[in-house]
């Protein structure tokens, strides 16, 4: 889902005793009607859970039972189940970087070409001094999670 162009982030998580993954999305950009094609094409829509009438509406003339109206928070999980196994875990991305990255990471593909010159410098010193322990910076944001890693790689590498 994260690769779809109006996707700004995805987040897995549990609602009751489902598990799903909460979009977020431009609906200037994508139709909530295309999000729900393509989790029918990913076998992922055995059921749509919506936020609002409108979308519950659409919800429910594609796909009838199973468009269900919620407002009950989504329990979060673990975000970024690719990137979190990987040094990328403690790069500072947007949301919707860190949802792109993900996606390609699963998708076994290199997600370099999604990250600044600068993020890219960072993910090279990660790779080569896990021996800082570097902190996560998943769901940590942009700024904060950057200043910490700058204050952190500052520090020299424990030999």
């Amino acid at each position: 889902m994260g690769l779809i162009d109006g996707v700004i982030e995805t987040r897995p998580g549990w609602l009751g005793k489902m598990e799903v993954v909460e979009v977020s999305y431009d609906p200037k950009t994508v139709a909530l009607e295309a999000l729900i094609a393509q989790a029918e094409r990913c076998e992922c829509a055995l059921k749509v859970f919506t936020r609002t009438d409108a979308q519950q509406k659409v919800a429910n003339a594609k796909l009838g039972k199973r468009a269900v109206r919620s407002d009950d928070v989504i329990r979060l999980d673990d975000d970024k189940y690719y990137t979190s196994r990987t040094p990328l875990a403690n790069l500072p991305m947007t949301p919707l970087q860190a949802t792109l990255v993900n996606e390609r990471l699963g998708a076994k593909k290199d997600p370099s070409d999604l990250l600044s010159p600068s993020q890219r410098a960072l993910w090279t010193r990660l790779t080569k001094e896990p021996q800082l322990a570097w902190p996560r910076a998943i769901g940590v944001p942009f700024a904060k999670a950057w200043a910490a890693a700058m204050v952190h790689g500052a520090k020299k590498p424990v030999r």
